[in-house]
């Protein structure tokens, strides 16, 4: 079932107001509704759409102010937008320039009226085009309710303004004594989901270094995976950094790969991130990107195969072709050793005779030494060549053969 509002309603929200549409900052937080029934600029309205000069006209619109229909900002661009305050509005613009093939163009705007989602529909400022505010369901879809908004208006055969996609495009002030405002008007609940951007082939670099190729095992598990890397904007642009600082303009596709499963993928808004965080100042490094992709359960040791150890060479004997010789036989008599050459003789234990050794507590008496009284020991003194003759290691030396040395008193000449 469609849903329907009072139109007044809706259009009492607040919005930005910047000195002009050119002019993105400075902005003043003004009520829709009341500046929509403003005559404040009416006369410089009326001077305007008696200009016929473009240029001229162009730049009596460069001194009116302007307004955001769809948010509230503090600097006239998207990121800017202060959050929670969408009005739920999109508008539109209908310029005559892209809609030569209209031949009712003047009552254009009767037409647009029958539109139950159009809450407001008035001239422009030039007074040659036409512009209106429609209400959404959901600010988070904003482009995606204007893709379908303008798909609406090409199946009428009306080409509109690509620029309101745009949350923070602007819309110069303009007076319209009888513009068209029901007292309910429907919500506009289409939308259109972008299809889904096919992904980039990922390829492994030849002879990457250490550090690459830990990234990029870390992003081929990301694509196994279909996830991303960088859940909020910080960590998104951390990542960013990261790869810009490591690798520099070739981190671009690394970026792309790691940010190309999330929903909002984007591939223009993501160029033009990756070329902000090559311009940054900022400290991240690659250590910053694995500590991410370990938030997300991904390791990159986890990812590299150790290296094999290589197995050690075993030492193989060669294989003797010689044959061995036949064992030997065992015998146990002396006439079967001869008759049998070779063979080892091993009698039989119950023929030997066994001896019998009787334990003996005393030793006998010749083992005893005399006990002479009065003996004391006697130190006979030996020379040096008599030593030598007893001493049995010289002995084998032949020294003792040699002749004893008689010291004489003759003297030397």
């Amino acid at each position: 079932m469609p849903t329907y509002l009072q139109t007044k309603d809706v259009l009492n929200v607040s919005v930005s107001c910047f000195a002009n549409c050119s002019s993105p900052e400075n902005p003043v937080t003004i009520n829709l509704f009341t500046w929509l029934k403003s005559g404040k600029y009416r006369d410089k309205i009326e001077a305007l759409r008696q200009v016929e000069e473009k240029e001229k006209r162009d730049s009596l619109k460069r001194t009116l102010p302007a307004i955001t229909p769809s948010a509230v900002f503090t600097y006239r661009k998207e990121s800017s937008m202060v959050a929670g305050s969408h009005t739920r509005l999109i508008h539109f613009d209908i310029d005559p320039k892209d809609n030569p093939h209209i031949r009712n163009y003047a009552d254009l705007k009767t037409q647009i009226s029958k539109l139950p989602f159009v809450a407001y529909c008035a001239l422009s400022a030039s007074g040659k085009g036409y512009w209106g505010l429609v209400p959404i369901t959901s600010p988070d879809r904003h482009s995606q309710h204007f893709d379908a908004l303008k798909r609406v208006f090409a199946h009428y055969g009306i080409k509109i303004d690509p620029a309101p996609r745009n949350v923070a495009s602007a819309r110069t002030y303009s007076y319209e004594p009888a513009p068209h405002m029901p007292e309910q008007v429907m919500v506009f609940d289409l939308y259109d989901t972008p299809p889904k951007p096919k992904p980039r082939p990922f390829d492994v670099t030849a002879e990457a270094d250490q550090e690459r190729k830990r990234v990029e095992v870390c992003i081929q598990e990301v694509l196994r995976q279909g996830t991303y890397v960088g859940d909020s904007y910080n960590e998104w642009y951390e990542v960013g950094c990261s790869l810009a600082n490591g690798f520099g303009e070739s981190g671009r596709d690394y970026f792309h790969h790691v940010s190309q499963n999330h929903t909002g993928y984007d591939t223009g808004k993501t160029d033009k991130q990756f070329t902000a965080c090559l311009r940054a100042r900022s400290k991240a490094t690659l250590g910053t990107f694995f500590h991410l992709c370990r938030q997300i359960g991904i390791e990159w040791k986890e990812l590299i195969p150790l290296p094999v150890a290589q197995p050690r060479p075993t030492m193989t004997r060669p294989v003797s072709t010689t044959p061995r010789p036949p064992a030997a036989t065992t015998v146990t008599t002396i006439a079967e050793q001869q008759a049998r050459p070779g063979s080892i003789p091993k009698p039989d234990e119950s023929q030997l005779e066994r001896l019998t050794v009787e334990p003996c507590d005393t030793d006998p008496a010749e083992c005893d030494e005399p006990e002479l009284p009065g003996a004391v020991p006697t130190i006979r003194v030996h020379s040096f060549h008599e030593w030598q003759c007893q001493d049995p290691y010289f002995s084998q030396m032949g020294l003792a053969s040699l002749p004893s040395y008689q010291p004489t008193n003759k003297a030397v000449d």
